[in-house]
């Protein structure tokens, strides 16, 4: 089956493109541009891996790190990547992994594949 992915990001362009990414690569991926919407939608899902948000959002919305931390209140077992700038990396360190950004699409992937690689690995043992 493949890994369920949420991602989470303000630009529906960006968003798209990622979402898009992780299809071609065989993931099965939703994305929303709002972190309530996308933690709504977290509230009545069955199983989901892997959460990728960015750091900052808009005023207005929860960033990143108080998403993730919300998510993980509903779904315990779910990874976090944090798409984001390098400040971000003491907000974030204890919540999830962080993937410097600009990043290419392979390191996208990369980064990805190993966090979902790591759960599948949690799951066997």
């Amino acid at each position: 089956m493949p890994a369920r992915v949420v991602l989470v990001h303000d630009r529906i362009e960006r968003a798209e493109h990622r979402a898009t990414v992780l299809r071609e690569a065989g993931f099965e991926c939703v994305c929303f541009t709002k972190p309530l919407e996308a933690l709504a939608a977290l509230e009545h899902a069955r199983h989901i891996e892997l959460l990728i948000t960015k750091g900052r959002f808009p005023k207005g919305n929860p960033n990143g790190a108080s998403l993730a931390l919300m998510a993980k209140s509903q779904c315990p077992k779910v990874r976090v990547l944090f798409t984001t700038t390098e400040e971000f990396r003491d907000a974030v360190s204890d919540i999830g992994d962080l993937l410097v950004v600009p990043a290419s699409d392979d390191q996208f992937l990369a980064a990805v594949r190993a966090m979902i690689d790591e759960t599948a690995d949690r799951k066997s043992a």
